[in-house]
């Protein structure tokens, strides 16, 4: 785990992996947010969630956060759903694969 996250020290010198904010400026491309949309998301090992401000690419892990949600809670969404056993997200059951064969 050091050699991805830094031997001495951190590689990224700001960490933190998840997020959630309000948009504050859009690019001219930009289509899927504008101004003051509430967002939340994840950067994964890009890491720099922790800083006052970061840049996100509107098709990266990123979405709007639910109109009844608080900051707090729609980034426990993003961090609560890596705990999750995987076949809960799998389409595919485990019972239903095993019937297929």
């Amino acid at each position: 785990m050091r050699l991805v996250l830094g031997i001495s020290k951190p590689r990224k010198p700001i960490l933190g992996t998840v997020f959630s904010g309000v948009v504050e400026t859009v690019r001219d491309k930009v289509f899927k947010f504008k101004i003051g949309d509430k967002v939340f998301g994840m950067t994964g090992f890009n890491f720099g969630t922790y800083a006052e401000y970061i840049v996100i690419n509107q098709s990266s892990n990123v979405i709007e956060m639910p109109n009844n949600a608080t900051f707090e809670e729609a980034a426990a969404i993003i961090v609560n759903s890596a705990d999750v056993d995987p076949g809960f997200w799998d389409d595919d059951p485990p019972a239903k694969q095993a019937s297929k064969y």
